[in-house]
C-alpha cells in the first residue's frame, strides 16, 4: 500500500530532485556515523581524564600513607630509647659516623663526629630531627682532605 505510493511519488519527482534525495539519503547516514564517532571520542576522552584524576588521587593518598607509615615506624623506634643520648648513639652507629661524641659545655649540649659523605651526614640529621624532644639549633661543618667534621648544637 505504501510502496506503490512511494514509487509513484518517486517517479513524479524531477531528475534533479531525485539526485538530491539520493545524495541526502547517502550523506545523512554518513553524518550520523561521524556524529556518533565524535561523541564516542569525546566520551573516551572524558573517561580518560577522570581515570587520570582518580590515578593522581590514588597516588597522592598512597604517598601520604607511606609517609605516615614511615613516620609511625620512626616514632615507634624513638619510643624504644630511654634517653636522647641513647637515641643519638644508636643513630650514629646506623650511619657509621667516625669519632662520634656527645658533649656538654655548661648549658650547651652538642655532638661532634666525622664522616666522608655529606649525603650520609644529611640522612643522619633527617633521622634525628624526627625525635620530638630533640631540637637541633645549629650545625657547623668543616672539611679537610675529604673528611667532614660536624659539630651540632641541640636542646
Amino acid at each position: 500500500m505504501i510502496q506503490p505510493k512511494l514509487i509513484s511519488y518517486w517517479r513524479s519527482l524531477q531528475e534533479r530532485e531525485q539526485k538530491l534525495l539520493k545524495i541526502v539519503s547517502i550523506l545523512l547516514p554518513i553524518f550520523l556515523l561521524i556524529f556518533y564517532f565524535f561523541n564516542l571520542s569525546e566520551s573516551i576522552s572524558s573517561n580518560q581524564q577522570q581515570l587520570n584524576i582518580a590515578k593522581d588521587n590514588f597516588n597522592y593518598v598512597y604517598q601520604k600513607a607511606n609517609k605516615l607509615s614511615a613516620f609511625s615506624k620512626a616514632q615507634q623506634e624513638i619510643q624504644s630509647f630511654k634517653s636522647i643520648p641513647e637515641f643519638l648513639i644508636y643513630q650514629s652507629s646506623e650511619f657509621d659516623l667516625i669519632n662520634f661524641s656527645l658533649m656538654e659545655d655548661g648549658e650547651t649540649k652538642f655532638l661532634k663526629f666525622n664522616h666522608s659523605s655529606m649525603d650520609q651526614i644529611g640522612y643522619f640529621f633527617e633521622k634525628i630531627i624526627i625525635h620530638p624532644k630533640l631540637s637541633v639549633q645549629s650545625i657547623q661543618i668543616s672539611s679537610a682532605e675529604g673528611i667532614y667534621t660536624v659539630k651540632a648544637f641541640y636542646l
